[in-house]
């Protein structure tokens, strides 16, 4: 049986919607209309930098990680790097991964992961919890520490433990899981 939704009385958000696949980007689609949402979508990594580009005021992004264009860990990383939408709220899908791929996921920028495809009703609740979030964090004002360290992006990973320089700990993978 399908479930009826009511729009909410809070305002529009601009969601943005991407994945590969039409008939889920569809279905994400109307799924957002349907909460009262505006939905933007597109189909691949590089339609989804130059849509949040055009559309600063996005509230939320909605996407697949296996997008074609971009290793999903990469195009996270892009997103959160950007000045205007580091703040967003990121919900990402897939295939199902190994607690370890989770884990990179988590710390690339994804505020919440789901197996494809994810339940209707569980994925209602994570964007109007993500939404919330998302206007929170927005409102806030974050001074950067004095003792911020900028951290280095040449492919390991460091350790900031100490006061003395950083230490490389590992390699990071430059390449997708298997």
């Amino acid at each position: 049986m399908p479930i009826t939704l009511t729009p909410r009385s809070d305002p529009m958000h601009k969601i943005l919607i991407a994945d590969s696949d039409p008939e889920t980007r569809d279905w994400y689609t109307s799924l957002v209309h349907d909460m009262g949402h505006l939905p933007l979508d597109c189909e691949d990594a590089i339609a989804l930098l130059d849509r949040s580009a055009a559309n600063p005021d996005i509230d939320l992004i909605l996407m697949d990680m296996d997008l074609p264009g971009a290793w999903g860990e990469q195009l996270l990383g892009v997103i959160k790097k950007q000045e205007a939408l580091r703040h967003i709220p990121i919900l990402v899908t897939s295939s199902a991964r190994s607690h370890a791929d989770l884990m990179r996921i988590l710390a690339s920028g994804a505020t919440r992961w789901f197996e494809r495809p994810p339940e209707e009703m569980i994925l209602i609740d994570a964007i109007e919890e993500a939404l919330q979030t998302g206007r929170f964090v927005a409102n806030m004002k974050t001074p950067k520490p004095a003792d911020a360290v900028e951290v280095p992006n040449d492919g390991w990973l460091w350790s900031y433990e100490s006061e003395a320089q950083p230490v490389p700990l590992a390699p990071v993978l430059t390449q997708s899981p298997a």
